[in-house]
């Protein structure tokens, strides 16, 4: 048998099934042996034979040489406490093993205890199995609790308890531990099953001093009774800065609670409450609370039935509300109405830069599009609707910015929907459009941004004839190419067009697909600028070579301004950063690498 099993370890396979071949301790010492060597096997099936206490100590100091083994199985043996021990020492010194299984050995309460010490200093075994042992039912479920809760206890800032199925017994282990942590900033428990009651030992635990940030608690089963105990902890707990409590059931009673936590929690900076069954009723009681905080600046309403009232109250309280600047109603049911009272609060909140309304039930383009032109004709520059993430279909925005710019520029009012349509639009109106063929326009008179053109869409010709327009363009000063797949021969063509434009400052080809030749045509470009002082080529596939022939064409330029040039997220930083800060030695102290 002592063969055979040496045999199976030494045949490469990473399974080896030893189960019920009367292995005793003997064969165990082989098996160790083998083992401390062996670099193939992940999983040793070992059920079902007559190894102790001796074979088990030897197997055990074989495991803390070898690297490979995940899996172990050893039920039904004749493992006592002394074995168990020595396994205690692996689980504190062993990195590699996932699965233990000791069903159906001779462990008693003793053993288990130096096994539930030793899996405070693991935080790799996920499962170990004890039952059919003479262990109390007690210590058993202590082991099993200490194993799917020791994240708190591995000193972590961030700890992530998602989808563990935790119930509210769960919940009191981590509430006991919060109250001991004093590292863990953010706490992830979405999608478990705490309930009210588990929500309540977590409040209780917030209530003491802690040093939590962060706390989601996202798809829970949380109603209003446990969303109640938390409100009534937040005031007093400062810390806590991010509150997820998206896809419970919270109701309109529960936003309520939420609402009067917002009144007067000092600390609170982001919350969600997407898809909370929340009404109009309790979306009101959110507004008002919304007018008189003065420190969320994140609120995620998405997906409740916010309504035209709803719309009404949250537009009432913008009006007032200087620090919010972010604010998510999509699939809220809005409608145009709801839509049109935002844009009456849009005129004197000067904070929002990002409003979701994607499927708010508008039906028609017109109420809708007085929101846009709210923001639109609110800054002659047209700066802030290109920081707006407008979600609202893309002919209503066409349109809008259609109309006003030709109401300024004295031209009829025009309907576009395709880039062949804008670039007419460009020629005639000079600079003052900006476009997106695939998902989103917007524009200003001194600013194009041409942002998601899939290539489908954005055909060669479509880039001719937009660099011409460019060209054309005397008074652009910035020029944003975002997420657009132009490729080198695109951004040649585009770039070619800016060289001799006389006010550009900032030029960002972001995500487009831009190699080595398309850096050597910008960097062609940055060398007869006079007026550029950024560049941004972030996230695309320049090398150290790329970034070398820019760094050339600044340093030979002929009125040298550039301050910023971007490169994150390309190879070159990635796989050769210290050959690129070394290029930059000759213009070190002039430009800003980021």
């Amino acid at each position: 048998m002592t063969n055979f099993a040496i045999r199976e370890l030494r045949s490469g396979s990473s399974d080896v099934y030893l189960h019920a071949r009367d292995i005793g301790d003997e064969e165990a010492v082989a098996i160790a042996g083998e083992l401390e060597t062996n670099t193939t096997v992940g999983m040793l099936h070992l059920a079902e034979n007559q190894i102790g206490d001796v074979g088990i100590s030897r197997i055990a100091q074989a495991m803390l040489q070898n690297t490979t083994l995940e899996k172990l199985y050893l039920q039904g043996n004749k493992i006592g406490d002394r074995g168990a021990s020595q396994i205690a020492d692996v689980i504190e010194r062993n990195a590699t093993l996932r699965q233990l299984n000791l069903t159906r050995n001779n462990i008693t309460n003793d053993g288990a205890k130096r096994l539930e010490r030793a899996l405070q200093q693991n935080y790799t075994l996920l499962e170990l199995q004890l039952a059919e042992n003479r262990i109390s039912t007690s210590l058993l479920t202590r082991i099993q609790w200490a194993l799917r809760i020791r994240e708190l206890r591995k000193g972590e800032r961030i700890v992530r308890l998602r989808g563990k199925r935790f119930g509210e017994v769960e919940a009191k282990m981590i509430a006991a531990e919060l109250t001991s942590n004093t590292t863990t900033t953010a706490l992830l428990l979405g999608d478990n099953a705490l309930g009210d009651k588990g929500t309540r030992f977590i409040a209780k635990a917030l209530s003491g001093d802690s040093t939590l940030k962060e706390l989601d608690l996202s798809g829970n089963r949380i109603g209003p009774k446990g969303i109640r105990s938390l409100a009534k902890v937040l005031p007093s707990d400062s810390s806590v800065k991010v509150l997820r409590l998206s896809h419970n059931p919270l109701g309109d009673d529960g936003a309520l609670h939420v609402a009067r936590a917002l009144e007067c929690t000092p600390g609170l900076r982001v919350l969600y409450l997407t898809e909370c069954n929340i009404s109009d009723t309790g979306v009101t009681h959110i507004a008002r609370a919304l007018a008189c905080n003065t420190t969320l600046i994140e609120l995620h309403l998405g997906s409740n039935a916010c309504g035209v009232c709803g719309a009404a109250a949250i537009g009432a309280a913008l009006a007032d509300n200087t620090t919010l600047t972010h604010l998510n109603l999509e699939h809220c049911g809005v409608g145009g109405e709801g839509a049109e009272r935002l844009a009456d609060a849009l005129w004197r909140n000067t904070t929002l830069r990002e409003l979701n309304l994607w499927n708010t039930g508008s039906s028609g383009v017109g109420k809708p599009r007085a929101l846009v032109l709210a923001h639109l004709s609110r800054d002659e520059r047209c700066d802030l609707p290109r920081r707006l993430a407008w979600t609202i279909p893309r002919e209503v925005l066409l349109q809008a910015r259609v109309e006003s710019l030709t109401t300024r520029s004295g031209f009829a009012s025009e309907r576009i929907t395709n880039v062949n349509d804008i670039i007419a639009v460009m020629e005639r109106c000079v600079v003052e459009s900006e476009t997106d063929a695939a998902s989103r326009i917007e524009s200003g008179a001194t600013t194009l941004v041409l942002r998601r053109a899939p290539a489908c869409e954005l055909r060669a010709a479509d880039v001719e004839r937009l660099a011409a327009a460019v060209e054309r363009s005397t008074r652009l000063q910035s020029l944003l190419v975002l997420q657009t797949p132009l490729g080198d021969h695109g951004v040649a063509v585009i770039a070619a067009a800016v060289r001799s434009l006389p006010a550009v400052r900032e030029l960002h080809f972001d995500e487009c697909g831009v190699g080595d030749a398309g850096a050597i045509a910008i960097a062609a470009a940055v060398r007869e600028s006079s007026a550029l002082v950024l560049l941004s080529l972030r996230g695309n596939a320049l090398t150290a070579d790329g970034v070398a022939a820019l760094v050339r064409a600044l340093d030979e330029a002929a009125s040298f301004r550039i301050t910023e040039l971007a490169l994150a997220g390309n190879p070159a930083l990635d796989n050769d950063e210290e050959r690129v800060r070394r290029f930059f030695s000759s213009v070190q102290g002039r430009v800003q690498l980021r």
